[in-house]
């Protein structure tokens, strides 16, 4: 054990399975151009941390975080407890290469949107709904291989069959015209 300071605060020292730096007082600073972390044998890279630049952290020698100048990229799948993008007005997700996917929220007129800019939005799953925002009332819902409903104040209205539709309610037609049309 090698001891440094007034009071011998900060230790560097081997305990046989590993080798510690401790610093008892305060905080324990690096310095240098470039600090880099290797694997205990050298072979692989664990973290750098570039002067004047990026901070890089890898998994089994792969990079897969690194900070830039405009935000971070990160390669491979990334797995939270909750994302949040920006905390201004407008900031987007955005996806795609020419970002043609973007979700965003337009902050004070309360508006939010999925928009996407080329091809054909498709939202899928077995049983697909929309609810109002206290998601305890149905809007529109749709069942794979069934049922298509449309709900006015949480009451069903509309509703597609195997045989047709079902209306509850009044229907009115305001032009109805049309080869074999009928009402």
């Amino acid at each position: 054990s090698v001891r440094f300071g007034n009071s011998q605060n900060f230790d560097i020292y081997h305990t046989g399975a590993r080798g510690i730096i401790k610093n008892n007082t305060g905080e324990l600073d690096l310095f240098g151009n470039d600090i880099r972390f290797f694997s205990g044998d050298g072979n692989e890279t664990l973290a750098n941390f570039i002067d004047d630049g990026a901070v890089e952290l890898y998994h089994d020698n792969a990079k897969k975080l690194e900070t830039r100048s405009n935000g971070i990229t990160v390669t491979g799948y990334t797995y939270s407890d909750g994302v949040t993008i920006g905390n201004g007005t407008n900031e987007k997700y955005l996806a795609g290469d020419s970002n043609q996917l973007q979700m965003y929220h337009t902050g004070s007129s309360g508006n939010g949107y999925i928009t996407n800019n080329q091809g054909t939005l498709l939202i899928g799953g077995s049983i697909v709904s929309f609810t109002n925002q206290a998601n305890n009332a149905f809007l529109i819902r749709a069942v794979s291989g069934g049922t298509a409903e449309l709900y006015h104040a949480g009451t069903k209205k509309f509703e597609t069959t195997q045989t047709g539709v079902v209306i509850s309610g009044i229907a009115t037609a305001t032009t109805f015209s049309g080869s074999g049309a009928s009402l």
